[in-house]
């Protein structure tokens, strides 16, 4: 019983979205962003050319072939994709403790794969339209964080693509810096936990970066892989396959 004499049912624990409820709602949510999107792009460059809406937080490195990048000791970079969106992977030990700090402590974790996007709708079982239009303009965003024990197929499952590149690193510490400041910190100085995410020991962290028509998950990734020294850029990336189509296409190892 309140203080004001009723009774209240307890709060409803929260229901989790499934893997296969994310990748739903991120291709639902992106086929609806497509047509606007489309619409918002011709009439950008009809106006006065498109400018993306970019959150730089760390500085690109110099871009090295992954040829020249075979003479020096590298770390193996995964770019998850599905048909819209892009993420990254990790060993623990090429994340780092910082990263790796933000899944419970366990043993035989093989990678952390790191994605980021619209809060509303990363979060949500049934994207609407009415998010997509939200999405448009800056907006809330979160990062999700999983840990996975198995191979990276076995673990994102058969709608996810995967291609691994190779960085120095220099370039594996400028994508460390990348990532952490990818989250929002709280007062104490830590991420902030927003809710658990689709798989076992996964999360949600809130984050401190706009979503919007011009900066996607997409654009977050290429800035991601800008800063980790590779030829890429970020400009104008809107799509997943404006990432995809940049990687250097040079066996990984």
């Amino acid at each position: 019983m309140n203080a004001d004499g009723r009774h209240y049912p307890p709060p409803a624990e929260p229901t989790l979205v499934t893997r296969d409820e994310l990748v739903r709602a991120q291709s639902s949510i992106h086929s609806i962003m497509f047509v606007i999107r489309v619409t918002l792009l011709c009439t950008a460059f009809g106006l006065a050319g498109c400018v993306p809406s970019t959150v730089v937080v760390a500085k690109p490195g110099p871009g090295l072939s992954q040829k020249a990048v075979a003479t020096l000791k590298t770390y193996r970079l995964w770019v998850v994709r599905t048909s819209w969106h892009t993420g990254l992977a990790l060993s623990p030990a090429e994340a780092g403790p910082r990263l790796t700090s933000l899944v419970p402590p366990t043993s035989r974790i093989r990678y952390l794969v790191f994605g980021w996007g619209a809060r509303r709708f990363y979060l949500s079982h049934h994207p609407t339209s009415g998010m997509a239009l939200a999405a448009l303009f800056p907006s809330r965003s979160v990062m999700l964080v999983e840990p996975c024990r198995r191979k990276l197929e076995f673990c994102l499952g058969s709608a996810i693509r995967l291609d691994a590149v190779r960085i120095t690193r220099p370039g594996l510490l400028r994508l460390r810096f990348y990532l952490r400041h990818s989250f929002t910190k709280g007062p104490d100085g830590e991420t902030v936990p927003v809710r658990r995410g689709p798989t076992f020991h996964s999360e949600f962290f809130a984050s401190g970066l706009d979503y919007d028509a011009f900066h996607t998950c997409n654009t977050w990734t290429a800035q991601a892989l800008a800063a980790a020294g590779l030829p890429i850029t970020s400009a104008g990336v809107i799509f997943a396959y404006q990432v995809w189509s940049q990687l250097p296409r040079t066996s990984a190892g």
